[in-house]
């Protein structure tokens, strides 16, 4: 298979685990992409009129998806509430237990939430293969984490991990990447941190 063909596509989800129908203007700029099925093996020790052991079966199914991505702005000052929709790190942040990011002036300022009803949830379609033919792994209902690492003449990374539904894998052919912000990543000079 062809790693370096691989596209993500990511949704924040208006009802946990339901596909929130994306289009390829929710396509992230990532690598180092790595998806873990899991599910637990159910033995049925039924008693029979044979000493063959029956089939086992698969149950509740958890994906985990590893990536990671740039650590970019949006390019201007954050403006208007459509600028900061179409901010992949907007929609990536709150899948981790932050808000959708406040807007003032041309900042934009993220805080943690745990109150169940407010957290978000993502879907994520990751299409693997080529443009030809290949798979797509559909996952719902994904929360996680994020780690940031800021090292001094390079660029920002944000190490993100999401574990949600597993979902039937499709035959599809590779999307493009249509719509990605196409901004290039500040370099990190010197940094503050403030919580």
């Amino acid at each position: 298979m062809l790693t370096k063909q691989t596209v993500i596509w990511s949704k924040r989800e208006s009802t946990y685990g339901t596909d929130p129908a994306m289009t390829g203007s929710d396509g992230l700029l990532a690598w180092d992409v790595n998806i873990d099925i899991k599910g637990d093996q159910l033995t049925r020790d039924v008693l029979r009129d044979t000493l063959s052991p029956i089939a086992h079966v698969i149950g509740l199914k958890e994906c985990e998806l590893t990536f990671k991505t740039e650590l970019k702005g949006i390019g201007a000052g954050a403006g208007t509430a459509a600028n900061i929709t179409a901010y992949d790190f907007d929609r990536l942040i709150s899948g981790c237990s932050f808000n959708t990011g406040t807007i003032s002036g041309t900042a934009i300022t993220y805080a943690l939430v745990s109150n169940d009803s407010t957290l978000s949830s993502l879907s994520f379609y990751v299409h693997l293969g080529d443009s030809a033919a290949g798979n797509r792994h559909k996952i719902t209902g994904a929360r996680g984490s994020v780690k940031f690492t800021l090292e001094a003449g390079k660029y920002g990374v944000a190490e993100w991990q999401y574990k949600g539904i597993y979902n039937s894998v499709l035959a599809a052919t590779l999307p493009g990447l249509v719509g990605v912000s196409s901004l290039q990543p500040p370099i990190v000079y010197n940094s503050s941190f403030q919580i």
